[in-house]
């Protein structure tokens, strides 16, 4: 991402029919030249439904480990595929 690099950490995933959603993971941003992290780093939860044959996203949790800081989450609902 535009002189930043992303690292992200898969710890548990949902193994589909068709390949693998991720389920919890985190990221952390880095100095691509230093490598020095310029960020903390964030905790994503993920869940999914299956809607219409489809697993689409319904829920995600965003925290983070520093300690006191919010949690945000992130509901999906009245998902309708395009026609």
């Amino acid at each position: 991402m535009h002189g930043t690099v992303v690292t992200i950490h898969t710890h548990s995933s949902h193994n589909t029919s068709e390949g693998y959603l991720s389920h919890k993971y985190d990221s952390v941003y880095s100095d691509p030249k230093t490598g020095d992290r310029t960020s903390g780093v964030s905790l994503f939860e993920d869940e999914y439904e299956k809607i219409e044959g489809y697993l689409i996203l319904t829920r995600r949790a965003i925290s983070s480990e520093e300690p006191g800081q919010p949690t945000a989450e992130f509901l999906f609902s009245n998902i309708e595929l395009l026609k």
